[in-house]
């Protein structure tokens, strides 16, 4: 699976993704939509695709963003706010849940997917570095 490694003057972050869709769950001022919009300012994202709230407005945004999705490739997608996105949206959930050409950061408070538990992360910022903390263990593979 991919990791998304970036340094910026604020912050180091080293994510390592596991399976088609991670989750980042936690509560308010955790620092996941900080997370979201440092990734977002950065020049070197040409693999990095950023949903938010405002993005998927009004059903013509929302048709352009599954649009995307389905015409695109080898992406890691970030969606952040994905509570309120998903009850809004429920037919981009569907998209993502089809997908398996791109790779998914669903970003929220909690988030009602069915995923894998083993993709279900919090994020940990310590000393200006940021990482995903799993919530249970990588399933062992023979």
């Amino acid at each position: 699976m991919k990791s998304i490694k970036y340094n910026t003057d604020e912050l180091e972050i080293d994510l390592q993704l596991r399976g088609q869709i991670t989750l980042l769950q936690g509560n308010t001022a955790a620092g996941k939509s900080y997370l979201f919009n440092v990734l977002k300012g950065m020049d070197c994202t040409d693999n990095l695709y950023f949903i938010n709230y405002n993005m998927a407005t009004g059903n013509e945004n929302v048709k352009a963003i599954v649009d995307y999705i389905t015409n695109n490739s080898d992406k890691v997608i970030l969606i952040d706010q994905s509570d309120d996105i998903f009850e809004l949206h429920p037919e981009l959930e569907e998209t993502i849940a089809e997908d398996y050409k791109n790779q998914y950061i669903i970003i929220g408070r909690n988030p009602e997917l069915i995923i894998n538990p083993s993709c279900v992360s919090e994020l940990h910022i310590e000393n200006r570095k940021a990482t995903l903390h799993y919530l249970f263990p990588e399933p062992l593979t023979r």
